[in-house]
């Protein structure tokens, strides 16, 4: 990316977080894992990228985080996952929202959980 570029390049931050249904992890049936969910979603995010832009459109989406549990045998009632990128287009910013959005909450409604977007764009 050139200089003149990348002084016009804009952030795009979201964090998703899955809210399930904890409990024991002898009893797995009775929950509603979104760790389980987290991952479904990611890999439907990523693949849907290749679908949605242009191999040379100038843009970085990447997952940089996943929150979930702290306890051992204990499957967490939620789980956060953490998206970061960078583009040029401020057309890309409502694509990738909606992407995200969209892909989020068809997977969660799939395990009979939510999710809440938190969406930072600069």
């Amino acid at each position: 990316m050139n200089e003149i570029a990348s002084k016009n390049k804009s952030e795009f931050h979201v964090e998703i977080i899955i809210k399930g249904k904890g409990g024991h992890s002898s009893t797995p049936h009775k929950t509603r894992n979104p760790i389980i969910i987290g991952f479904e979603i990611i890999n439907a995010i990523n693949a849907n990228l290749a679908y949605q832009f242009d191999s040379f459109d100038d843009f970085t989406l990447v997952p940089i985080a996943f929150e979930a549990g702290a306890k051992e045998n204990i499957i967490p009632e939620e789980a956060k996952i953490i998206y970061q990128g960078i583009f040029l287009k401020s057309s890309h910013s409502k694509i990738l929202y909606d992407l995200i959005a969209k892909t989020s909450e068809v997977i969660s409604s799939l395990y009979d959980s939510t999710v809440q977007l938190l969406f930072e764009n600069s």
